[in-house]
């Protein structure tokens, strides 16, 4: 009984965002290809991170970005978003 045994549930959160393999294997648990994670950000875009080798370590990955959305001020969240609304455009119109 020396061995740690280790068990994650793979049921997340709603809204927390999802795991997966980009990969077309017919064993996808076993196969070595990386997992993938995709989630919404603090300002509303969704983003899809890969390079995760375990399950485990890409349901930790989104735990970690779900708990800090989750704990920034509603506030904070609020600029963010409003933040990423702005688009960049040319200060100084061409007059000639």
């Amino acid at each position: 009984m020396g061995q740690e045994t280790r068990t994650f549930a793979t049921q997340l959160i709603r809204g927390m965002g999802s795991f997966f393999k980009l990969c077309a294997c017919s064993r996808q648990s076993r196969c070595p290809h990386p997992y993938a994670i995709h989630y919404r950000d603090a300002t509303g875009r969704q983003v899809e991170e890969t390079a995760y080798s375990t399950q485990p370590d890409a349901i930790e990955q989104l735990a970690k970005i779900y708990a800090e959305k989750r704990d920034t001020p509603r506030q904070q969240a609020d600029l963010k978003r409003q933040i990423a609304k702005q688009r960049f455009s040319d200060p100084w119109p061409d007059y000639v």
